[in-house]
């Protein structure tokens, strides 16, 4: 399944890429996070401007509705750090609270003018947070091309993760996630690489933020040869564990 998901932003990434993360929310609610990106500034003809997203639940009732950016491109938020966002692709990001169950997001991809050159439509199961069972918010990866830009993001837990899942080996990688569970008992949260069969490949060390519940892992993959790889994130608590895979690949 995390191997499929490489294929989502192919199949609909003639014009943009997108991701779609839950996390906890206030009061417990899930959060969901929408991130878009171009799949290439250079590409000729018409290019996307912004998206009009519509987001209902499996009840009917709609979770959001509007275009991501509002307004013009100066609304658009990079990926990177203040010194290269110039150079970074242009990414936006919408968030909305919704609630545990199935969920149905159309997305109308607008040009120049508001004309519509694309139409997609995402299905997503929203977990519920607030059960005894450790639950994952969705991984992200945050990507740094430099080490001036590694040094900005590495502290900065507010930048918006980039949609893309293909990255280059020179790349610096931060995989960055949110383990809940309900008390005060800290989960035991583990990471490792895996191959794309599956098989083990070695531990990544995992570094938990100040809140208790937010981790990062700093990855260079500078090492691996091309291909796909899948990520697992593992946490044991005293009632059971939960696992949570997130694939990637590796271009030259």
């Amino acid at each position: 399944t995390a191997l499929a998901a490489l294929v989502e932003p192919t199949r609909r990434g003639r014009l943009v890429r997108t991701w779609v993360g839950t996390s906890q929310g206030k009061n417990g609610k899930p959060l969901v996070t929408f991130v878009w990106e171009p799949t290439s500034e250079e590409r000729r003809g018409d290019q996307p401007k912004r998206i009009f997203l519509t987001a209902v639940g499996d009840q009917g009732g709609a979770y959001y509705r509007g275009r991501s950016p509002e307004g013009d491109q100066s609304a658009w938020r990079g990926t990177t750090g203040s010194q290269a966002v110039a150079a970074a692709p242009i990414v936006t990001k919408v968030e909305f609270e919704a609630e545990p169950g199935n969920m149905q997001m159309s997305l109308a991809i607008e040009g120049e003018g508001g004309v519509v050159l694309d139409r997609d439509l995402i299905e997503i199961e929203i977990p519920d947070f607030t059960g005894p069972a450790v639950v994952f918010s969705t991984p992200s990866f945050v990507r740094a091309r430099t080490n001036i830009e590694w040094k900005e993001l590495v502290k900065d837990w507010s930048v918006v993760p980039t949609a893309s899942r293909e990255f280059r080996r020179t790349d610096r990688l931060l995989v960055r996630f949110e383990a809940y569970v309900s008390g005060t008992e800290i989960p035991d949260v583990r990471v490792r690489l895996l191959n794309r069969g599956g098989g083990p490949m070695y531990p990544l060390e995992v570094q938990p933020a100040a809140n208790g519940r937010s981790y990062q892992v700093d990855f260079m993959p500078v090492n691996l040869p091309p291909g796909e790889y899948v990520i697992e994130l593992q946490a044991t608590t005293l009632e059971g564990e939960t696992t949570e895979l997130v694939a990637f690949r590796l271009s030259t």
